[in-house]
């Protein structure tokens, strides 16, 4: 017969087995999560150096934190070695990057324009004054993306690229942006992202948001970008909703849908590719992948098949 002190003595020991089980995966997980991260990291960093052209007339653009820049170093390069072509290369810093960082980053991209954390505050206060909404969101994320884009980058035309977006194959569509057969482009979205919707857009901007526009990968003339439009719409996100998400991307959205009247703006094809369904990105046909949030975990798989691709070639 068991009595109520052996049941519970019993509960005790199986939940704490249990438990230790719990703690003996993770531990191997982890542990195998970090073997994969610094050899993954270790091949990254042991690739040769690139360089930024001071007499191209495209301007890579792309703004980084302490956790991504490495992977924003092979999203650079893949691109480069893909592409082979002569291109100034800017890269921002979120906010979080170190003196170590900044070093490795010059390191890997000769001549790079790095714009400091310290120097884009400067740049926006100069810009603005510290008492404007522009300056008060600088720190955001996606805020900051855009401005950037608008005051630190200096050519004609600029890639605005995010720093988990990986070539394999030559990028055609936007080498023939490149050489001008048409004016813009973009990779489609799984969905509207946007922190507005379509009646507010019209109502506010009087103009429909452009479907599925996503920022990873953004192609666009420097004389066609709008600040005004896009400090317009920081300030009316802060007045409609403190709640609502900082989809930037929505400035893109309103700026295409109002390009497209007199711009040939062009939505790259699906082999420029991004999904929520980590089970979509194991197609051979792909010429880059976007690696969303939902499907960061694919990284280290992703890396190890770029890294082969460019050592083969």
């Amino acid at each position: 017969m068991i009595t109520p002190v052996k049941f519970l003595m019993k509960e005790i020991i199986l939940r704490s087995l249990e438990h230790a089980k719990t703690n003996i995966g993770n531990y191997f997980h982890t542990q195998s999560l970090g073997y994969k991260r610094y050899r993954c990291f270790s091949k990254i960093l042991a690739t040769a150096p690139i360089f930024s052209s001071n007499g191209s007339s495209v301007e890579l653009f792309l703004i980084t934190s302490h956790a991504d820049f490495i992977m924003s170093l092979l999203a650079i390069k893949s691109f480069i070695f893909f592409a082979k072509c002569d291109l100034f290369i800017s890269i921002l810093d979120d906010g979080t990057l170190t003196t170590a960082d900044a070093t490795t980053i010059r390191k890997h991209i000769k001549n790079v324009n790095y714009i400091s954390g310290s120097k884009f505050n400067k740049t926006v206060r100069q810009s603005y004054g510290t008492r404007s909404k522009i300056y008060a969101y600088k720190d955001s994320y996606p805020i900051r993306k855009n401005i950037g884009i608008h005051l630190c980058t200096r050519k004609e035309k600029i890639i605005l690229m995010d720093s988990d977006v990986f070539f394999f194959k030559k990028p055609l569509e936007i080498m023939r942006w490149i050489n001008g057969n048409y004016d813009g482009f973009y990779i489609k979205d799984c969905n509207n992202a946007y922190v507005l919707s379509h009646i507010e857009a019209r109502s506010l901007f009087h103009v429909s948001l452009q479907n599925n526009v996503n920022s990873g990968l953004i192609g666009i003339c420097k004389k066609d970008l709008d600040i005004k439009l896009n400090n317009r719409l920081i300030r009316i996100h802060d007045t409609l909703s403190k709640g609502r998400h900082k989809y930037f991307q929505t400035y893109f959205s309103l700026l295409f849908s109002r390009l497209r009247k007199i711009r040939n703006i062009k939505e790259l094809p699906r082999t420029y590719f991004m999904s929520e369904d980590h089970r979509q990105y194991h197609s051979h046909a792909f010429v880059c992948v976007h690696l969303i949030t939902p499907v960061r975990r694919l990284f280290y798989e992703v890396a190890e098949k770029v890294l082969q691709k460019m050592e083969i070639q």
